[in-house]
């Protein structure tokens, strides 16, 4: 009845689907085990022959405020954004079915998923992202889980499940990598005063679950909810003691999340206890070697200067980091190549050929309205690096300038000559990290320790000043003999670092695999049990469900087990990023 009434009112009247109805109650509602067949199968034949025939069918139909308020919204936005589709989750298939018939009859063009329809999953997905004409995904919790349904921003939950791991999943389809609308929309309906209503307002916003990921909290939190649901449908509870068992449930998701969050923070502290520990003054230097907006735009402008023509790149006057990019035709078709096979799809609208406002941010979490980030993983710098190493050659910028001794107080006056390489590591995660070392020239070989060298580089870049007669100051044989130096150095930093990331990686692998393995033997264990019951109960239609939720999460942890294994093998590689000579004045 939360989800529609109508809907609910035509599935029971149906004398042959009782059973099946009574199971949805409890099995749609997400995770809620359903209770035993001679304990509702009477109360649902009840409602069907005592309360239905006093109740006008028809009327609850056209007097369907839910819907009509659904209606007018998904109108009003269909017809505002012509261009964009909506997703609307409910739990109760026939809900779905009323909501396509009512919808196609004001015009409105849905496709239907849900358990029952024959369709591959992931084609009808595809079939309904291609398709023009159709601009609604009316679904189950089908496609809850191991879809991405990223090219939409806003999702309609027309009910909701009690349980928040759920609604954290239907958010998920769209709330991920590859969403590139500015905020996505979630719109939750559903019937004032009552439990539903409650569990609302004192639960799902109190734990913030459309804004915050709950993490791992499945398992315990699901529990809870199977607990709370029990209780809440058994009619016992008064409003006030209804009220009070959602504060407990609230009060102890909450307190899971406290523990999840204080485990996480001192994980830190134990994963690839050599290198991690001892890396304890790097974030003090993060931001002299990270690589920065202006990096960014110059690597870009450089590669294009060098080795494309017919391209446009137009800054803004008010801001520099905001170009208006055209590339050419024939760059076009090869990026458009590159973002197929590295299955970049949608991350950019360069590879169109159309002018696109860029803004260089090398923060990947930041949006920005009517304009495209240019981050160092936006595919365009990807392509660029890929196809200077297709080249067998880099872009090693070769940088002569002054500094004052007042922006380098740790240094004495004298010249400098130093090298910056950019060194990725790809396991669970992929990382750049930019290393410098440099060395005096008019003293002995001694190098300058890591920090005082990116000190050097950091103050060069700055505060420096070009060193316009560097070329006619500096004996090029010495030049040579110290970025070899300063490169041998660089190699030992680079092995040192590959080994501590080494161990990182295959830490933090270890103790996701682990993880995820117990999950799903939780997961397993628990539908296991349900299906021995229902089968001891010769409840043959929740036997099938059940024993396809079990082959399901199987399917679903062998990938993602799978991949884990897979990223415990650590790819690493460096670069050269320039090389330069620095004079040190009073």
């Amino acid at each position: 009845m939360s989800s529609c009434m109508y809907a609910a009112a035509i599935s029971w009247a149906d004398r042959s689907a009782v059973w099946d109805a009574a199971s949805q109650v409890y099995e749609d509602q997400g995770g809620i085990e359903s209770p035993r067949q001679n304990d509702v199968r009477p109360l649902i034949r009840h409602i069907a022959s005592e309360v239905l025939p006093g109740f006008d069918i028809d009327l609850l139909e056209r007097q369907d405020s839910k819907f009509e308020r659904f209606c007018e919204v998904v109108t009003r936005y269909l017809t505002k954004h012509p261009s964009e589709k909506i997703i609307v989750f409910a739990y109760f298939k026939p809900t779905l079915n009323y909501l396509n018939d009512r919808l196609s009859s004001v015009g409105i063009t849905c496709q239907t998923l849900h358990g029952d329809i024959a369709d591959n999953k992931q084609y009808a997905i595809h079939r309904f992202r291609d398709s023009r004409g159709t601009r609604v995904l009316l679904t189950s919790e089908v496609a809850s889980e191991g879809v991405d349904l990223q090219f939409c921003s806003f999702v309609v939950n027309y009910d909701l499940p009690w349980n928040p791991m759920k609604i954290e999943q239907r958010i998920g389809r769209i709330d991920r990598i590859g969403q590139r609308a500015e905020r996505v929309l979630i719109w939750n309906m559903g019937y004032a005063n009552t439990i539903d209503e409650r569990i609302y307002t004192r639960l799902l916003e109190k734990l913030n679950i459309f804004e915050r990921a709950l993490g791992g909290m499945e398992v315990v939190l699901g529990a809870r909810i199977r607990e709370l649901a029990g209780e809440l449908l058994s009619l016992e509870l008064t409003p006030e003691q209804e009220e009070e068992r959602i504060e407990q449930a609230y009060l102890a998701a909450e307190n899971v999340k406290r523990q999840q969050d204080e485990l996480e923070a001192n994980a830190a502290h134990l994963i690839a206890h050599g290198g991690y520990i001892l890396e304890r003054v790097q974030a003090a230097h993060d931001f002299k070697r990270r690589i920065t907006d202006h990096d960014l735009k110059a690597y870009v402008k450089d590669y294009l200067d060098r080795y494309v023509t017919g391209f446009e790149f137009h800054e803004n006057d008010r801001n520099p980091l905001s170009v208006n990019i055209r590339l050419p035709a024939r760059l076009v078709t090869r990026l458009q190549d590159f973002v197929r096979r590295a299955r970049l799809y949608g991350q950019t609208r360069l590879a169109t050929g159309d002018s696109v406002v860029c803004r260089f941010a090398n923060n990947v979490d930041r949006r920005v309205q009517d304009a495209e980030i240019v981050s160092q993983f936006h595919p365009l710098v990807r392509f660029i690096s890929h196809d200077l190493r297709e080249r067998s050659e880099g872009y090693y910028p070769l940088v002569a300038v002054t500094v004052s001794r007042s922006a380098a107080s740790h240094l004495q006056t004298g010249d400098f000559a130093f090298a910056v390489k950019r060194w990725t590591f790809s396991g669970l995660r992929t990382d750049e990290q930019l290393q410098a070392r440099a060395m005096p020239l008019n003293k002995g070989p001694d190098l300058l320790d890591a920090d005082k060298s990116w000190d050097l580089v950091n103050a060069a870049k700055v505060s420096g000043a070009d060193w316009l007669s560097a070329g006619n100051d500096m004996a090029v044989d010495r030049l040579e003999a110290a970025f070899d130096i300063c490169d041998v150095q660089l190699l030992d930093d680079y092995e040192f670092a590959k080994r501590d990331r080494k161990n990182e990686n295959s830490d933090r692998v270890s103790l996701q695999l682990i993880t995820a393995t117990r999950h799903r033997d939780r997961l397993l264990s628990t539908q296991r049990r349900l299906l021995a019951r229902y089968r001891l109960e010769e409840r043959h239609p929740l036997v099938r469900m059940t024993d396809g939720r079990i082959r399901a999460i199987e399917r679903r942890f062998e990938l993602q087990l799978e991949r884990l294994r897979q990223k415990g093998s650590m790819a690493s590689s460096e670069a050269n990023v320039c090389y330069g000579v620095v004079k040190v004045t009073n």
